[in-house]
């Protein structure tokens, strides 16, 4: 089956994420403590922690958004794609800010778009099992 734009949009996202993320990474392992030191450090690993693994969530929604194509389902999806997207933003952007004055005020809103996306995933697995589920009992 042929990727749909809305699924090669999540997983560009993803790779772009994923780059942002390892240059960060390899920037806080090689270099930043000199810059701005231990704090500065530990919040740039945990940035790239959270992001890399919602870069691999956003690449299983895109994964799953091409297999179901009951609307409910993919509406769902696409939510949780875009909630983890703003996660990845305002948290892990956040989190590299806030050692060079930046607020805690996006971090806290990335960390509830990264739970509500986490929800929203489990929510359009259900509904995409649902939808096969009673599609395959007409059958």
């Amino acid at each position: 089956m042929p990727t749909s734009f809305v699924s090669l949009l999540m997983m560009l996202f993803a790779i772009v994420s994923a780059l942002i993320g390892l240059n960060q990474e390899g920037y806080a392992a090689h270099g930043l403590e000199v810059d701005a030191g231990e704090y500065a450090v530990n919040l740039y690993h945990t940035a790239a922690k959270y992001l890399m693994w919602h870069v691999f969530g956003l690449i299983f929604l895109a994964l799953l958004y091409d297999r179901w194509v009951d609307l409910r389902t993919r509406v769902l999806i696409g939510l949780a794609a875009l909630t983890f997207a703003l996660g990845i933003v305002t948290f892990s952007g956040g989190m590299y800010r806030v050692p060079f004055g930046g607020t805690l005020g996006p971090v806290i809103f990335g960390a509830v778009a990264f739970m509500v996306g986490w929800g929203l995933m489990g929510l359009g697995v259900i509904s995409g099992w649902w939808a096969g589920r009673a599609a395959s009992s007409y059958s």
